[in-house]
């Protein structure tokens, strides 16, 4: 049996060792994690942008109106807590409120046929009663104070005092403010004294229970309402802050203002009626209980 020789064949090449990833290109990339829809969001919709919970998403609101604008951070007008704002971050947010308290009374208020009349409540009476009764328990008159043997300086010492605390009870017992058709009437010592709507510029209730009524040749106090901490404490709703919300729209919308006129007679008379006899009352009780 014949058989063909067999053809030399090339030897086969070793096979290249798989190659290894180079120090210089680093660790491959690790696969990108599966993404989880929020709870509540459609899994197919675009979640959007990540937004840095530092920033702030909302629109850029521009500079605030009418002067309104809030300390920059960093410039040391914030000196309380992160959280606490600034005294002048205070003040700017209860102009706003008071301006937004305003803007909704003029919308909603009709103009009121007679004048308006704010006065000392119950509250008033009795912080007056509890002054006169204290003042008169604890003072203690000299001897030259008195009719009988006067005294030129400790006569006139009592005079005055009598007559201070008279005006002090009044204040608290029988303040008015009345608003009419051509102004403010603020109840003083000796007479009422009118302020005319266009001097007018705004009323803020203070910190005290004092209303200040502000024009262009200054400021007038009057009234003695209950201070607003106090309101906040008792949770009841300040009459301060309603009183001067409504006098600021009256003296800003003239459609607002009363149609009445106070009277005369009684839109001129102050405190003198009643101060006078009181403080003679005054003067005369701690002699008249130490004899």
């Amino acid at each position: 049996m014949h058989t063909s020789p067999t053809p030399d064949l090339p030897p086969a090449e070793p096979a290249a060792p798989a190659s290894r990833p180079s120090i210089a290109e680093g660790p491959p990339a690790p696969a990108p994690a599966p993404t989880t829809p929020a709870p509540g969001a459609d899994a197919g919709t675009d979640p959007g942008p990540a937004v840095d919970p530092g920033t702030d998403p909302g629109p850029d609101r521009g500079p605030a109106a009418d002067g309104d604008t809030a300390p920059e951070a960093g410039t040391g007008a914030d000196t309380g807590a992160g959280s606490r704002p600034s005294g002048q971050a205070r003040r700017v947010e209860a102009r706003r409120a008071r301006r937004e308290r305003v803007a909704l009374l003029a919308a909603s208020a009709v103009a009121p046929s007679a004048p308006v009349r704010w006065g000392a409540g119950w509250g008033g009476r009795v912080c007056g009663a509890a002054v006169l009764v204290a003042y008169v328990a604890s003072v203690h008159r000299p001897v030259g104070a008195g009719l009988s043997r006067p005294e030129a300086g400790a006569f006139l010492f009592a005079v005055w005092t009598s007559l201070v605390l008279a005006w002090v009870v009044c204040r608290l017992a029988m303040w008015r403010v009345t608003a009419d058709r051509d102004g403010i009437h603020v109840r003083r010592m000796w007479s009422t004294h009118v302020l005319a709507w266009p001097v007018v510029g705004r009323v803020e209730l203070r910190h005290d229970g004092l209303l200040e009524i502000f024009g262009p040749r200054g400021s007038t106090l009057a009234g003695t309402f209950a201070p607003p901490w106090l309101s906040r404490l008792t949770r009841r709703d300040c009459a301060g802050r309603r009183a001067a919300d409504l006098l600021t729209a009256m003296s800003l919308h003239p459609h607002l203002r009363p149609a009445g006129q106070v009277s005369r007679r009684s839109g001129r008379a102050g405190f003198a009626r009643w101060a006078v006899p009181l403080a003679v009352l005054v003067h005369a009780a701690p002699l008249l209980l130490r004899a």
